[in-house]
């Protein structure tokens, strides 16, 4: 990583795709982010919509910032905006119980927030695919009393097409919309974002999933149970 003028401080987390460092950019100074992704697992339909993104908006406060990429051996080096204040997942996974609940004015400024950075999104004609809380990160600029919201994590995203049916879904499973579980395989839309938002925000509020389901047979049954009893 120092070959790329790039120096790491501290892990910051890692999945199922790579680990991520917390990293300093002794080139320009500045503190970043730097996800190292083994090859086999980069998806290069993430980069497509950060460049689709670029030329359409150039950036938007509420969608993380990705500044570059290199290979390097055997991996890839993603480096994004860091955002310093972790996920959404903080105020839905507390220890203390009960939780603590999100008072309703950060709830109202989180959310819209959330709103301009899908719209954003989707005006530049993608759709994300992995809504979730996950995925939302928070960030308080050094100086500031602000919080604001990130986008990140555009590994699933893709143009709309609604010429061609998917051929694989992709997602996680309780922000899933329907018709991503529906065979016949059928056109998906950025509805499908809208979904997994409405998801986020019963989780936010009350720290729990609609459906709570881990397989995706039983998900599917379920939804097919409660549109026959609608």
């Amino acid at each position: 990583m120092q070959l790329l003028f790039f120096q790491p401080i501290r892990p910051l987390g890692h999945g199922s795709s790579g680990r991520v460092y917390l990293s300093y950019n002794f080139r320009e100074n500045l503190i970043v982010a730097t996800k190292i992704i083994p090859l086999e697992k980069f998806e290069l339909g993430e980069w497509k919509s950060v460049d689709i993104l670029w030329k359409v908006y150039k950036s938007c406060p509420f969608i993380l910032d990705y500044i570059r990429h290199y290979p390097q051996g055997s991996h890839i080096i993603l480096l994004t905006e860091y955002a310093n204040m972790k996920t959404l997942n903080i105020f839905v996974k507390q220890l203390i119980q009960p939780p603590i609940p999100l008072q309703p004015n950060i709830f109202r400024a989180f959310f819209k927030q959330i709103l301009v950075g899908i719209k954003v999104y989707h005006a530049a004609g993608l759709v994300h695919r992995d809504i979730k809380c996950d995925n939302i990160l928070l960030n308080n600029p050094p100086g500031s009393q602000r919080v604001y919201v990130k986008i990140s994590d555009f590994g699933f995203s893709n143009t709309v097409d609604l010429l061609n049916a998917q051929n694989y879904f992709r997602g996680t499973l309780p922000y899933m919309a329907p018709e991503i579980l529906e065979k016949p395989i059928v056109k998906l839309t950025q509805k499908i974002d809208i979904f997994a938002l409405g998801i986020t925000m019963i989780r936010l509020l009350t720290h729990k999933y609609p459906l709570n389901l881990t397989k995706t047979d039983e998900y599917r049954q379920s939804i097919r149970d409660r549109s026959t009893a609608a």
